[in-house]
């Protein structure tokens, strides 16, 4: 439950809060990349994907934890890339589209103008971006324990009806 800590402690601890967010967005992407490719059919690759993943996570927050810009453009890569989780899941609630390629350009064309976004206006939008995305993983975190009624990017990997 990192959310409400990334939300509302984001600015204040911007070094610490965006390293950790950099290695859980890593790790999460890692897994999903695991999941997609069916390496996490068996036992063997289940534990191989969890601690690659986890191994990419803590390097991927010591690279960011160095540089601030990077930090801040990787930051509004992260909201971007949540915004557009949530446009995908507010355009599959509304229709039946729910095509991996389109689910994936959304999410990559929104992380890119986070990132750019970002870097161009510096700390308004990581307050911004800090918020959201803390927001986003505590609202997240409850459909673990409420499922059904949010779709989830495991549903729209494996493609599940949403």
């Amino acid at each position: 439950m990192a959310g409400p800590l990334i939300a509302l402690f984001g600015t204040a601890w911007f070094p610490y809060i965006t390293a950790s967010l950099v290695a859980i967005f890593t790790i999460s992407l890692c897994i999903l990349g695991g999941e997609a490719l069916d390496w996490t059919a068996t036992t063997g690759g289940s534990i191989g994907v969890l601690c690659a993943a986890i191994v990419l996570g803590i390097i991927a927050g010591m690279i960011v934890r160095r540089n601030i810009w990077l930090m801040v453009g990787l930051l509004g890569a992260i909201a971007g890339f949540f915004s557009g989780n949530f446009l995908f899941a507010f355009i599959a609630g509304l229709s039946s589209w729910e095509a991996v390629w389109g689910y994936w350009l959304i999410v990559s064309v929104c992380a890119l103008a986070g990132c750019l976004i970002a870097c161009k206006k510096g700390v308004p939008i990581v307050m911004i971006c800090t918020a959201f995305a803390g927001s986003y993983l505590f609202m997240r975190s409850w459909t673990l324990f409420f499922p059904g009624n949010w779709p989830s990017e495991s549903d729209i990997m494996s493609g599940a009806s949403i």
